[in-house]
């Protein structure tokens, strides 16, 4: 009796080491590979009754911005900040001030996805105005107050691509992969690359790589987000600047030469090239893409101020 108790105890210490063993790496492996997914970046919402519909002017008057980090840049695992701001408009400034003034900045910490939160960072913005001043004759105000969060932001894909020496060698041999096209869907960004083109040429590789604003908000110039969001024009807007490697190798005479990619319906793409291996077998490996860009997202809410009878 006491040796059958004995093995079943084994069996069942033997159980619980496997379990938390083997389940844990899997867990890990599907949140690290999910995390870069979605078209998001920041998503506002005003909070609860801040502002509330309607309010007296001798009230005080407090709106809260929740913010939410719904894309996956930046990782809390690099030494990276969130830098952004957030502005609030659509108010006459006369009648409105804010005792922050109508702008802060967004907390430095507020990390996207990653494998340690992959929900993302959340982070609350709050203004306040203690001075309301309806002129004389007005007995109701009703602004629109806007919110809009100007930010860096960036989005990096990783297609895997396949590289063949000989694509239209007559040579009967058996191949690991085939060149082709590659469709991708998002990568944890508003702006996503959503289909690379590979063309093999005599000593080069040729990669066509196609962008797009998937997200709900504006593409600005990261090197403009000062004149974000009211000073900004035409020349500021839907501009991403872009890098790419493969096997730790840059590619090289990219068009435009610029590096920068400008979008136009929301969509651009740029071609550069690789140098092709001389010799040796095809093989499947990264093709490393990385969009650096300033984005803009706005939310609204209209509210009434009505003065108060005297």
């Amino acid at each position: 009796m006491d040796k059958k108790i004995g093995i079943i105890a084994l069996i069942t210490i033997f159980l619980l080491i496997a379990g938390q063993a083997c389940p844990r790496k899997a867990r890990e492996e599907v949140v690290e590979s999910k995390y870069r997914v979605g078209n998001q970046g920041l998503v506002l919402s005003f909070m609860n009754n801040m502002p509330p519909n309607k309010i007296y002017d001798l009230d005080e008057l407090r709106v809260g911005i929740e913010i939410k980090n719904k894309g996956a840049y930046p990782s809390s695992t690099e030494n990276k900040n969130f830098i952004g701001k957030l502005y609030l408009r659509g108010f006459d400034p006369n009648y409105i001030i804010f005792d922050e003034g109508d702008w802060q900045e967004i907390d430095r910490n507020l990390f996207g996805k990653d494998q340690y939160n992959p929900e993302g960072g959340y982070s609350v913005v709050d203004f306040t105005s203690s001075i309301i001043q309806l002129p004389e004759g007005v007995e109701s105000y009703k602004p629109a107050l806007l919110a809009t969060a100007c930010y860096e932001y960036q989005t990096i894909a990783t297609p895997v691509v396949c590289i063949d020496p000989n694509p239209y060698s007559a040579e009967v041999r058996e191949k690991v992969c085939t060149v082709h096209d590659v469709s991708l869907t998002s990568q944890g960004g508003p702006v996503a690359v959503t289909r690379v083109e590979e063309a093999v040429m005599k000593d080069k590789i040729q990669f066509k790589i196609y962008v797009q604003n998937v997200g709900d908000g504006l593409v600005v110039d990261v090197d403009q987000l000062d004149a974000c969001p009211g000073r900004l024009d035409y020349t500021n807007l839907n501009r991403v600047d872009f890098s790419a490697e493969i096997s730790g190798e840059p590619l090289y005479d990219c068009r435009p030469n610029d590096y920068q990619i400008d979008l136009y319906n929301n969509r651009g793409f740029i071609i550069c090239y690789a140098s092709k291996p001389t010799t040796g077998d095809a093989y499947e490996t990264p093709l490393k893409i990385q969009l650096d860009y300033g984005y803009m997202s706005s939310i609204s809410k209209q509210i009434e101020i009505i003065k108060t009878p005297e």
